[in-house]
């Protein structure tokens, strides 16, 4: 295992004794052996943190390595490679693979292979058969076996069926994660339904695909009792919604991917494929009731939903174009650029802590003795995201070639220093 000193970084982390305060620490065995004003180790990488802050590992929610069946799109190692690059130390893995990850083989695929990645892939069960949202899956087998949550990727499920798998997971304390979306009404839309759209000669996908969807959720939680997460939400709507469902009482919890505080509709106007993500970029007014609700608490965390896509999927007609972005590695610049006055504890509570708590993947805080699980990360750092630094093999991102503010300087896991 990798003995190292990281040198004058700022601690953020509530959790420890250290938090806002600038230390050496000293790492060795995967453990954290000493932090103080200066360490001096001989025969021991020093990693110059000066500037840079650590925190708590952070875990990404919702991604796809498409791995297994897409290889050629990307793959568990590529994937999490771009996450160790991104800051992540943990990624929860979409079931939407080929064959979908709904037996325990599929599960253990995942963690048997994650053992030899820089970071803990984390997989989460299909909810429905096959994704069809017909039959719930054997999803207690599934948690026996590893799966942290379930979902349903970004298929509907049916009534009935939500129904039946919210009191599935009871039994065994499970958690749904899922994606808000009426698909009779979203079918074969290719962006937000509104004024851009129009202007643009294109089937919409209006908000309110979502908030039915999630509204009905909420009436099965409250007859079923349990949790529930509510993944990557995009309007005004379901923040609406999810605020009264907590002051409420019930158990539900939410995130939003990072580029839905960054982009709008409007980037759609030149047929940019880069900009075709699911659910679609919304409208201003949706923007700024999802930032607000970041700052506010009412969203619990923030996720990459990188979904990569190669050039025959890309590079086409954007009607025939595939919804997905790579986005894994540009979290943090993407989030900074979107709220640059946000907190750093706030930051860390959405990047770690709070994805953790949901996901029942605590971290101990920063304390001598304790795992040393941790992400280095540079707010004020600049770079560029190009091909040298890129490390998914896709390259369908917004900010290809953009010049950004946000930087890893590398992360902590399984005993190893990753160098971003």
């Amino acid at each position: 295992m990798t003995q190292l000193i990281l040198k004058q970084v700022r601690i953020i982390d509530p959790q420890s004794p250290f938090h806002q305060k600038t230390r050496d620490i000293f790492i060795s065995e995967g453990k954290i052996k000493e932090i103080a004003t200066s360490i001096t180790q001989k025969g021991v990488e020093h990693i110059d943190g000066k500037g840079c802050l650590v925190s708590p590992g952070w875990l990404d929610m919702r991604a796809n390595f498409r791995d297994p069946g897409f290889e050629f799109k990307e793959d568990l190692k590529s994937g999490s490679k771009a996450a160790a690059a991104g800051g992540f130390t943990a990624v929860a893995l979409l079931p939407d693979t080929y064959p979908v990850l709904q037996s325990k083989s599929e599960i253990e695929y995942i963690l048997n292979t994650s053992s030899r990645l820089p970071i803990d892939a984390l997989p989460m069960g299909a909810i429905s058969k096959d994704l069809e949202g017909a039959e719930i899956t054997e999803m207690f087998d599934m948690h026996q076996s590893g799966a942290v949550a379930f979902s349903n990727a970004n298929s509907s499920i049916k009534a009935g069926v939500m129904q039946r798998a919210l009191l599935y997971v009871r039994g065994f304390d499970g958690l749904l994660c899922v994606q808000s979306d009426e698909g009779s009404i979203s079918a074969h839309g290719q962006m937000h339904e509104g004024y851009q759209s129009t202007l643009l000669g294109l089937k919409g996908i209006p908000d309110h695909a979502e908030t039915i969807a999630l509204e009905r959720d909420l009436a099965l939680l409250r007859y079923t009792g349990g949790k529930i997460h509510f993944s990557h939400i995009s309007t005004e709507g379901a923040v609406k919604l999810i605020r009264a469902a907590k002051k409420e009482g019930l158990q539900v919890s939410c995130d939003v991917a990072v580029h839905q505080l960054l982009y709008d509709d409007s980037h759609l106007e030149n047929y940019d494929s880069r900009y075709k993500v699911f659910p679609p970029f919304r409208t201003k007014n949706h923007i700024k009731a999802l930032k607000n609700a970041v700052l506010d608490g009412t969203i619990d965390a923030v996720v990459s939903d990188h979904h990569p896509e190669d050039t025959e999927h890309k590079e086409v007609e954007f009607d025939y174009a595939a919804f997905g972005i790579s986005s894994i590695q540009t979290v943090l610049p993407s989030l900074l650029a979107a709220l640059p006055a946000i907190s750093d504890e706030r930051l860390v509570d959405l990047l770690s802590h709070n994805p953790r708590r949901i996901l029942n993947q605590q971290l101990k805080g920063m304390a001598v003795g304790n795992q040393a699980n941790l992400t280095v990360f540079d707010r004020e750092g600049l770079w560029t995201l190009n091909k040298a630094n890129n490390r998914s093999k896709s390259i369908y991102s917004p900010l290809w070639m953009k010049d950004l503010k946000g930087k890893i300087t590398g992360t902590f896991c399984k005993g190893k220093w990753n160098q971003a």
